[in-house]
């Protein structure tokens, strides 16, 4: 039987996606209104949040070596962030 081991209650704002960094001590949440949060995955803490692109934020990815963060956004841009 499956259950929920961990539950994070992190926005009131929807969530659209969601990826982890590599080394797993971090986890990012892309929301409707434009806003990419960091959070520690371990306490659930958000360590900040990052005003990404005008609309939802659509697609988030980490490089393999987590130094980098790939978004996309309804408003049309790719941007790619320092990811430490």
């Amino acid at each position: 039987m499956q259950r929920i081991v961990r539950e994070f209650s992190i926005s009131e704002i929807p969530i659209i996606n969601m990826c982890y960094s590599n080394d797993g001590t971090r986890f990012f949440a892309s929301r409707v209104d434009g806003i990419v949060q960091i959070f520690d995955t371990q306490t659930g803490q958000e360590l900040f949040s990052l005003p990404a692109h005008t609309g939802a934020v659509i697609g988030l990815a980490m490089d393999h070596d987590d130094k980098m963060l790939y978004t996309s956004g309804t408003d049309g841009e790719l941007r790619v962030w320092s990811g430490k």
